[in-house]
């Protein structure tokens, strides 16, 4: 199997642990199901959002 045929954001949002994804201006890029409910926050709350 190469790198190729994973499907990684599949695997990103099946994690079990709460997990999000912040680009280098520390801005979410993406969040798993186990963060947006451990924080209590929505999909659409978190996206784009700066995270101190």
């Amino acid at each position: 199997m190469s790198t190729s045929d994973i499907d990684f954001e599949s695997v990103f949002h099946a994690l079990p642990g709460a997990v999000a994804l912040l680009g280098p201006d520390l801005v979410f890029a993406d969040a798993n199901k186990a963060y947006l409910s451990l924080s209590g926050r929505t999909r659409e709350e978190v996206m784009g959002r700066y995270r101190l």
